[in-house]
C-alpha cells in the first residue's frame, strides 16, 4: 500500500519550484524510491495499480531526473 502511494506520488507530483534546488533534490530522491518499488512488485500489486510487468520495468529503468 505505501509504495502504490508513493509511485502515485512520483509520476504525478507537480514539478518543483522554480529556483528551490532542495524540492528539485527532494523529488529526485521520492522518484528514486518509487521506482526502486515499482521493481520489487509482484504481479498482484501490479494490477491493482494497472499496468503491466513492462510498463513497470520500463518505468523503473528511467533515470531519476526523467519525469
Amino acid at each position: 500500500m505505501v509504495k502504490d502511494i508513493v509511485l502515485f506520488r512520483a509520476r504525478f507530483a507537480p514539478p518543483p519550484r522554480a529556483g528551490s534546488l532542495l524540492d528539485l533534490f527532494l523529488l529526485w530522491a521520492e522518484r528514486s524510491r518509487a521506482r526502486r518499488a515499482l521493481s520489487e512488485m509482484d504481479q498482484r500489486r501490479l494490477s491493482d495499480i494497472g499496468i503491466t510487468r513492462r510498463e513497470a520495468l520500463r518505468e523503473a529503468r528511467k533515470p531519476f531526473w526523467r519525469a
